[in-house]
């Protein structure tokens, strides 16, 4: 079975969280029940956080039944795999991990692979984010890809790859990937340089191009959580 990729969209717009409990105001917008009791609670106020328009708190927090049905239990599987030269965008890959996992819960992904040319971590929700990581620009990315293509695909859910690169400029024929078999796949593209070239190869394998670099980093982290 192929999962729709919008399932990871099934968020509440407040904690950025899969809804466990959501409920639908009369205004049409949906929230965690916890996340708008919350909320009310800190402004002083009855007020939708997205068109600001007024609810009643005893009788306007209505389950949202047919969200629940959509965010039964999926199992989510991740692949990073990191292709990075430059020292600067090494440290900013690096702090673009620990802000992503820092804020993401862990808990709602069963499997999460680190590689790099020579590396290899696997989280899992036990595992603390504070290993060391040696990231090297990676010989051979095509033959990465695959396997962790061959990996995902033994695993019933949610796949996911994700290619962290200062610059693909090294690498030619990437196989282009069935989406049957990865369901989201983006290349992210730190800092300036061969940014274009990084573009031009991800759509030769139908990957979504995604950029960041020192300045944006916050709000690219926030954007991420949302959209991976």
């Amino acid at each position: 079975m192929a999962f729709s990729e919008n399932i990871i969209d099934l968020k509440c717009p407040i904690c950025l969280r899969r809804f466990h409990d959501p409920i639908i105001l009369n205004c049409g917008h949906t929230f965690d029940r916890i996340c708008i009791q919350q909320s009310s609670r800190s402004i002083g106020s009855n007020r939708c956080p997205l068109c600001n328009s007024k609810f009643d708190p005893t009788n306007g927090l209505i389950t949202d039944k047919s969200l629940i049905n959509l965010i039964q239990y999926v199992p989510t599987f991740e692949y990073f795999l990191i292709d990075i030269k430059s020292q600067q965008q090494k440290n900013d890959v690096l702090t673009f991990l620990q802000r992503v996992f820092d804020k993401r819960d862990v808990f709602e992904t069963d499997y999460i692979v680190f590689q790099s040319q020579d590396t290899t971590i696997e989280l899992n929700p036990k595992t603390k984010f504070d290993q060391e990581w040696n990231l090297k620009s990676v010989s051979n990315l095509n033959s990465m890809i695959q396997k962790a293509c061959i990996d995902l695909q033994q695993r019933n859910g949610l796949r996911k790859i994700c290619i962290l690169t200062d610059g693909l400029t090294k690498h030619i024929r990437l196989t282009k990937i069935d989406s049957n078999i990865i369901n989201q796949r983006v290349i992210v593209h730190i800092g300036e340089k061969n940014a274009l070239r990084t573009r031009q190869i991800a759509d030769e394998i139908d990957f979504r191009f995604e950029h960041f670099n020192e300045k944006t980093l916050d709000n690219y982290v926030e954007h991420f959580i949302k959209n991976f």
